[in-house]
């Protein structure tokens, strides 16, 4: 029985791993995905209970759930009442990825190598694109001064990068000793990368978040915090 719960338990922290390709390919596996992992956490709540900090965490959010569900109830439109009630599935899915790098040493080291990896694909493909108005997949780029990349129609590539930049970012400070100055070296060209990928999109309120995240990172770097 104890082996069978590991077993089940490897099997989601593998597949919120893969979470970021599942993203490329569309909404329908992501979603799936979520729907999935929020289920496990359901029936895998303990940390809950274990944790005080994680336990306010999660009743400010259930709060925040409640606030934006009221506001949506009150409003004209009726497609945001509906939609609004199904947030919940994204404060479990954050809370289950809580629980699952609380319990897995190789999951950071894991996740970083496959989002350098999908950037890398992106970087080579983007610049690919930019020069010669077709990706890797030989998709035509219907935008001036833009790009899609594998995302084709969808001008979601600045805003795809700069949410995974900071998972990458701080994946890589758990695995990497910065004693080492070729760490941050390391960490400067993923730095760079993102920035690119983000300036190659052309998506304003991108590069408006990256600024956010980089004031964040240069105020909070040297402290606990």
């Amino acid at each position: 029985m104890e082996n069978s719960k590991i077993n089940i338990s490897t099997i989601f922290q593998f597949l919120l791993l893969l979470f970021p390709i599942l993203i490329l390919s569309g909404p329908l596996l992501s979603d799936a995905a979520v729907i999935l992992i929020t289920i496990y956490f359901i029936f895998n709540s303990q940390i809950l209970s274990k944790d005080k900090k994680i336990k306010y965490f999660f009743f400010l959010f259930l709060a925040f759930y409640i606030l934006i569900n009221i506001s949506a109830f009150l409003s004209i439109y009726v497609n945001l009442s509906l939609n609004s009630i199904f947030y919940f599935r994204f404060i479990l899915f954050a809370f289950c990825f809580i629980a699952i790098i609380n319990n897995s040493n190789f999951f950071f080291k894991y996740l970083s190598l496959i989002i350098l990896t999908i950037f890398t694909i992106l970087f080579i493909d983007g610049i690919s694109e930019y020069f010669f108005n077709k990706n890797l997949l030989n998709y035509d780029n219907k935008y001036n001064n833009r790009v899609s990349s594998l995302f084709k129609d969808e001008l979601v590539l600045g805003s795809y990068t700069v949410r995974l930049l900071p998972i990458l970012i701080g994946s890589l400070i758990f695995c990497l000793n910065f004693k080492k100055s070729i760490n941050y070296i390391i960490l400067a060209i993923v730095y760079s990368l993102g920035l690119f990928l983000i300036l190659l999109s052309g998506e304003r309120t991108s590069l408006i978040l990256f600024v956010s995240f980089s004031l964040f990172i240069f105020l909070f770097w040297k402290t606990k915090l």
